[in-house]
């Protein structure tokens, strides 16, 4: 797990360059007003919204499919929601790389944490309680009350199942299970549908230009470090907790064998974010070195990531996973290196051990 000891953002002041400017000479962004905004608005309007939005598609795209497949269970009906199953993960990760929205709303503060497991539930145990669960004559309504259950982590089991083969999960996949499937996709609509009405209602992101570009690099920090702990260094067994012990099950997506493009989704957002005005709003305030430096590492991660020729679950064991593990570490610092050139309070990470 991760602690956040969230330290106090800078009171900015500004002092007039002109009628336009704002800057105080210490700290807040330097550069016009008008065209930081702008910068603001596109990085609103391009990625927070329009990935949100696109979410939502794909999921009710799922959905559709899932209910075919509660009248239906076959090799075809199956497949088809699988493939449903990873184009919503990839515009999922899209909106978890970028989520900021708790820092402007309290309601938001748990909504990731409800929406999915991965690096909290004990999988092994996970699996055994939904394997119950689809076993028994339970309501299913009544059965998957836990959060967990209900849950991305849940869904990707329910469709996939844990190192098994189409022929395999078929044996057991019966119309109890399509349902369980369609109950999870509809809970995680449900907090989908809230993000996606705070991004296209709310206007807390773009009413302060320092308070969000501070709490945006912070979240990028902290999505590249967990990139590079939890989707990458634990399974390869980089970390100390796992030093030397190589586990595929202890990846993302496992199950889905989807780990790789999943990791890719969250460095292209991170790219996205940098291209659709995060770069031009740090070299408005003399952080272009910074920002370009930030933008190539992510292009080298993204490089080492297309070299793959199979998915990540196969290929733990070679250089290239180290690699790739450093070359998000180094997206990382640079991260740090932007933020402290802007003058903002970087949050502390801190590992607790697990």
């Amino acid at each position: 797990m991760m602690k956040y000891i969230y330290s106090i953002l800078f009171v900015l002041f500004f002092t007039g360059c002109g009628d336009d400017n704002s800057y105080d000479g210490e700290t807040g962004l330097i550069g016009t007003v008008s065209a930081q905004s702008a910068n603001l608005d596109q990085l609103y309007t391009d990625v927070y919204q329009y990935d949100a939005n696109l979410s939502l598609v794909k999921l009710s795209a799922l959905l559709t499919d899932l209910q075919t497949l509660q009248i239906q269970q076959d090799a075809q009906t199956l497949n088809s929601a699988q493939e449903s199953f990873k184009e919503f993960i990839r515009t999922q990760k899209r909106v978890e790389a970028s989520f900021i929205v708790d820092e402007f709303s309290d309601e938001f503060l748990d909504t990731l944490g409800y929406m999915e497991y991965f690096h909290v539930a004990d999988d092994g145990d996970l699996i055994s309680e939904l394997d119950r669960i689809f076993a028994n004559d339970t309501a299913l309504e009544n059965a998957l009350y836990k959060n967990a259950n209900q849950s991305i982590t849940s869904l990707e089991y329910t469709l996939f199942g844990a190192d098994e083969n189409t022929t395999q999960l078929l044996e057991k996949f019966d119309a109890r299970r399509a349902q369980a499937a369609y109950l999870m996709a509809s809970q995680v609509q449900t907090y989908t549908q809230q993000i996606v009405a705070f991004y296209n209602s709310d206007t807390s992101f773009t009413q302060d230009l320092d308070v969000t570009t501070a709490a945006l690099i912070n979240q990028l920090i902290d999505s590249a470090y967990k990139l590079k702990e939890w989707r990458i260094g634990e399974a390869a067994g980089f970390v100390l907790k796992y030093a030397g012990s190589v586990d595929h099950r202890r990846l993302e997506y496992y199950k889905s064998a989807f780990s790789l493009d999943a990791i890719e989704e969250i460095l292209l957002t991170h790219q996205r974010i940098m291209q659709n005005g995060l770069s031009e709003i740090a070299s408005g305030a003399n952080a272009a070195a910074e920002a370009q430096a930030v933008e190539e590492s992510i292009v080298a991660a993204l490089t080492l990531c297309n070299s793959y020729a199979s998915g990540l679950e196969e290929s733990l064991e070679l250089q290239k996973t180290q690699d790739l593990y450093n070359a998000v570490n180094l997206i990382q610092q640079n991260y740090t290196a932007l933020i402290s050139s802007l003058n903002f309070t970087q949050k502390i990470i801190e590992a607790d051990g697990d």
